[in-house]
């Protein structure tokens, strides 16, 4: 995946399958990154924790922690440890 840096993307879902989105899994090592998209997002996060940074606002996403991106909303996804997220 374009932009993955200290982490691996696992794909079960795209739009080669038929789908008009993307899903996969996101293995991060500590201080991977989720590169930006220009589409919306949704992670959740089901080990470990990320932060979420936008313009206006930094937050930790804990496990079972999620947030929604609404499209063309600049940001980044940086793990502080091992995580894992959908």
């Amino acid at each position: 995946m374009p932009g993955l840096k200290n982490a691996a993307a696992v794909v079960h879902m795209s739009p080669a399958l038929g789908a008009g989105f993307i899903e996969y899994t996101v293995e991060f090592e500590a201080s991977g990154k989720l590169p930006p998209t220009d589409g919306q997002r949704f992670i959740y996060v089901t080990n470990g924790a990320v932060v979420l940074e936008t313009d206006k606002k930094r937050q930790e996403l804990g496990k079972q922690g999620y947030a929604y991106i609404p499209q063309g909303l600049a940001h980044r996804i940086i793990a502080k440890k091992k995580v894992r997220s959908l």
